[in-house]
């Protein structure tokens, strides 16, 4: 009796990790909302959103240009947008 139980057991973990959907990444997230252009050394606020058509929650990061990445967002429903502050401390562009 006891080695029938097992098998059975066993028999149920398989189809059920073999019936797993497999998971797609989210949407790109949408272009940053906030200024394009500012000051060296002013915080200026960011913010965006991701969908994930599946509707998991997302993480979102942001890219700044000057080496920099934040930290990632926390874990956050698919949709609702991030709202992030950065400072430059030396300009993107040189104008001539």
């Amino acid at each position: 009796m006891k080695n029938s139980l097992i098998k059975i057991i066993t028999v149920v973990i398989i189809l059920s990790v073999g019936c797993e959907k497999k998971n797609n990444a989210p949407e790109r997230p949408d272009t940053p909302d906030g200024p394009s252009y500012g000051f060296i050394n002013s915080p200026y606020s960011f913010s965006s959103s991701a969908i994930d058509l599946e509707e998991d929650s997302v993480l979102i990061r942001f890219t700044w240009g000057d080496h920099d990445t934040s930290n990632w967002s926390e874990v956050i429903p698919s949709g609702v947008s991030v709202k992030v502050n950065h400072t430059w401390t030396q300009p993107l562009h040189t104008c001539l």
